[in-house]
């Protein structure tokens, strides 16, 4: 995988990353990437896009539109259980 260096980050910045790493339980590297990726790749083609929708296409969950499969899904994705 390519590598990335960044110079001349202004302090307020990095402090708001830092904070926001902290309060998802992320490393810096992994909340910086999630960031980059929510802006650059389309939300079509995104693997978080792509797990929402298949998990809303099941039976079960087909009328939850209402946010719960979002919330479902981004735990599973930051690694913490399920709300539901």
């Amino acid at each position: 995988m390519a590598s990335l260096t960044l110079h001349d980050i202004p302090e307020e910045l990095l402090e708001q990353l830092e904070s926001r790493a902290q309060a998802n339980s992320r490393s810096l590297e992994a909340e910086v990437l999630l960031v980059l990726e929510s802006i650059v790749v389309p939300k079509a083609t995104s693997p978080f896009g792509a797990r929402l929708r298949a998990f809303i296409s099941q039976p079960q969950h087909a009328q939850d539109l209402e946010g719960e499969a979002f919330e479902v899904v981004r735990a599973q994705d930051e690694g913490r259980e399920s709300p539901w």
